[in-house]
């Protein structure tokens, strides 16, 4: 059952921190082994729904564990800061918009323990990481694009570009985001109700 008690205590403190690293190690991951493994073009199209694969499973166990107000939006506000970190602005600031989006899929009794919830707040998470770069192509292309160039080499703005400012680039990147987004939570559920619940975690 859904907590009524929306208080934040220091144990939901400690698993976001230590579920939002593990989490953003695998989009990491994910990132780096597509583009080991694939074209350039390739990796932009399948980073996203890679990652959502190994890290959707960490996603569904942390929402469960903590089912607080918030949660989401906290995950996407550690993680947009981070790739801020990195220089990346616009996927901060994607980040930040979308992880207000997340909380909204949790309105509702027992909107933590459903699966449709879950995979709709996970999705848009996911779906962040390519929208920080076809979001600002879509309002702003040219100043992206000059901005891009400062930061990435000659191929991975072409790459960018073809991926990113094409519609049918855009769509194939959300379907390949979507089915790893469904693959992802359908296994942490199924971790859910075979492992963690039983153990206690």
């Amino acid at each position: 059952m859904q907590e009524k008690n929306n208080k934040w205590t220091l144990k939901n403190v400690v698993t976001l921190s230590v579920f939002t690293v593990i989490i953003y190690i695998l989009l990491m991951i994910g990132m780096i082994a597509t583009n080991i493994l694939l074209t350039p073009v390739g990796a932009y199209f399948a980073s996203p729904g890679i990652s959502a694969l190994f890290a959707g499973p960490f996603f569904i166990v942390m929402v469960n564990k903590i089912e607080k107000r918030g949660v989401t939006f906290l995950l996407s506000l550690i993680s947009g800061l981070l790739f801020l970190f990195m220089g990346q602005l616009y996927t901060f600031l994607v980040y930040v918009m979308f992880g207000i989006l997340t909380e909204l899929c949790y309105l509702g009794k027992n909107s933590y323990h459903k699966l449709v919830n879950n995979f709709s707040a996970f999705f848009l998470y996911m779906l962040a990481l390519s929208a920080g770069g076809f979001i600002p192509m879509i309002l702003i292309r040219e100043q992206y694009v000059e901005w891009y160039k400062t930061v990435g080499n000659a191929e991975s703005v072409s790459a960018m570009i073809n991926v990113y400012g094409t519609l049918h680039g855009v769509l194939i990147t959300i379907g390949i985001t979507l089915v790893g987004c469904v693959a992802g939570c359908l296994i942490g559920f199924s971790i859910l109700s075979r492992h963690v619940k039983k153990a206690r975690i």
